[in-house]
This record gives structure tokens, sequence and C-alpha cells, in this order.
């Protein structure tokens, strides 16, 4: 992927995480949203950083970083779809409970995600500043 091509990528899912942030919902989103893969998407984000640093221009690199760490929360859209209709449409007590217990299962496999994540960028953000 070329630089103009990352940017482009970044800024569409930019928006796309401002428009599902303010829904709030579940504190999680379909990836259906997304405008490309999570794998696409972090590519993009490493090439924007990786010319922000050959530029010596470090504004907007936290921001691509937040967006790296935020691309867990964006889940299966099958998962989404079992958590989030249950809980906001059900009447039926069982199957709320069933779909509270895998938005649980799915917030903590997230934390682990984010934190692996946060591992990757911090350690690629590193490797940019080094070559420096």
């Amino acid at each position: 992927m070329d630089i103009n091509n990352a940017r482009k990528l970044v800024k569409e899912y930019g928006r796309t995480w401002e428009i599902a942030s303010e829904t709030g919902n579940l504190g999680f989103y379909p990836n259906s949203i997304l405008p490309a893969t999570k794998d696409e998407i972090k590519e993009a984000i490493k090439i924007v950083i990786l010319s922000l640093s050959l530029s010596k221009d470090w504004n907007g690199v936290d921001v691509c970083v937040d967006g790296y760490v935020s691309l867990p929360t964006f889940i299966d859209k099958a998962v989404y779809d079992e958590i989030r209709y249950p809980i906001l449409l059900s009447d039926k007590e069982d199957a709320k409970q069933a779909a509270i217990s895998l938005m649980k299962e799915t917030h903590l496999k997230n934390i682990d995600e984010i934190k692996l994540f946060q591992r990757e960028i911090g350690q690629y953000v590193e490797n940019c500043k080094k070559m420096q």
C-alpha cells in the first residue's frame, strides 16, 4: 500500500470510528462497518506513522496510535448481533442473560487484544524513533 492510499484509508477509518463512537452502543461495534479489514487498517496506520516519523513530524502519531489500539473494539458482526439484539429487543430474561454473559466474555477478549495492540504499536513507534 502506498502512502496516499494509506492516508485515505486512515481518514476513512477515522470517520468510521467517530460515527461508531457517537452511537455509544455496547462499547464495541460490528467490524462490517470498517472501510477495510483490521489488518489493512493496521498496515495503513503503520505506513502513516512511518511517513510522519521520516518527515520528523510527530503531530498526528498519537491519533494514529489511538486508532490502532481501538481496532479490537470492532468485533465480528455475528457476535455483535448475538449480543445486541437480545439485550435491546428481547423480553426473555434467559436470552438477555446469555447475551450479557457473551458481552462480558467479549469485553475480556477485547481487553487482551487491546493490550496486544498497544504493545505492537508502541514497539513500532519506538522503532520509528530509532530510525531518526
